[in-house]
């Protein structure tokens, strides 16, 4: 999905630009339908790449195939069994585990091909190929929609700022974290910060004037707000 109307642009140069900035960025972020992801990515993932799909013996086979895989287990049976030479007779006569290396061998999976489908396998096996194919057209569309809200926050932030906050190893959900906490802050809690260090300063200069300062300094903070 891509943003067919663009929104005047903006630029984060400073904790003033960030209301500004920050609003913009959710609102693409929703259009593009990211922005759960960037709020919780462990509760909203993005997708995974899917893999194209694998003819294993789970797929209905051609009689040939499977009269093949069963020749080559009962081969492979034959050359895994213990010679009787060889066997300890304190184990007894319980035979191996073939079922269990039967499912663990891969090479069962890699000897079958698209041919060795039956006509009902290969119904199944199309539905398969379907199912990966829009997986993948989903999954390469967010990638785009990730790539294409990147270049917009490299565009609108200042380099300094992109330089500490948006690393190429770290996720856009780890971006705007970053930006949050170095340009995430009000105007209004900037005057608190002000207001707080100032009252500090004079309770340590002058203990016997804080409360006639304290009272001034309330009032001009307050007349810059209202301003």
């Amino acid at each position: 999905m891509s943003l067919s109307n663009p929104q005047p642009q903006v630029f984060l140069a400073s904790y003033r630009d960030w209301e500004s900035w920050s609003n913009q960025f959710r609102s693409r972020a929703r259009m593009l339908q990211l922005w759960d992801y960037i709020q919780d990515p462990q509760k909203h993932p993005l997708r995974e790449e899917p893999t194209y799909p694998v003819v294993t013996p789970e797929y209905q086979l051609t009689r040939e195939a499977r009269t093949r895989i069963t020749r080559e287990r009962a081969r492979r049976r034959t050359a895994t069994a213990p010679d009787a030479a060889t066997r300890n007779p304190n184990q007894g006569m319980q035979p191996p585990d073939v079922e269990a290396r039967e499912q663990e061998d891969p090479l069962l999976e890699v000897t079958l091909s698209f041919h060795d489908l039956s006509e009902a396998g290969h119904g199944s096996f199309a539905l398969a190929e379907r199912f990966f194919l829009y997986n993948y057209d989903c999954y390469k569309a967010q990638r785009k929609d990730i790539f294409e809200l990147m270049d917009w926050v490299q565009s609108t932030v200042h380099l300094d700022i992109y330089n500490n906050c948006c690393t190429e190893s770290d996720c856009l959900s780890e971006w705007y974290r970053y930006l949050t906490l170095s340009c995430g802050t009000s105007q209004e809690e900037e005057y608190d910060a002000a207001e707080q260090a100032y009252m500090h300063a004079i309770r340590r200069s002058r203990p016997g004037n804080y409360g006639k300062n304290a009272a001034n300094k309330r009032y001009r903070v307050s007349k810059r707000r209202e301003d």
